[in-house]
């Protein structure tokens, strides 16, 4: 059996062990250095998800913000154009026509409301999903 000695006697913690006693030494280190290399991978990958989890959450609150702006330009523009046709009187052809052509655009912006009023409780229950799920 040989024994290990670095000659200068500070210690690299080998100092009078033998090459067997050595070798299973860095062995062990070894393994113990593979299971916190493990540990950090799988800290990394929860992080990465985590990341992805919350960009995609920032996404949808971007596309719920911009469905509710949208909705809330459909109600002004509809409250305005309803307000505009009721001052409206009727008194020729071509106001009368003007007020059926304001009821028209109404009636129009009140569908696309009602669309995109649809849409933003699709978003609301994707995100339910979504949180509920993970």
């Amino acid at each position: 059996m040989v024994t290990v000695s670095n000659g200068n006697g500070n210690g690299n913690g080998y100092d009078g062990k033998t090459d067997h006693e050595v070798i299973v030494e860095l062995e062990k280190e070894t393994a113990q250095q593979a299971n916190q290399i493990a540990e950090l991978m799988s800290r990394f990958n929860n992080s990465e998800s985590e990341r992805l989890e919350l960009v995609k959450q920032q996404n949808q609150s971007t596309i719920v913000k911009l469905i509710f702006a949208g909705v809330v330009g459909l109600l002004a523009s509809t409250l305005a154009i309803s307000v505009v046709s009721w001052h409206t009187e009727s008194k020729n052809l071509t106001e009368k026509s003007l007020t059926d052509l304001y009821s028209l655009i109404e009636r129009i912006s009140l569908v696309l409301t009602g669309i995109l009023s649809t849409s933003i409780a699709a978003a609301f229950k994707a995100r339910e999903t979504t949180n509920g799920g993970s």
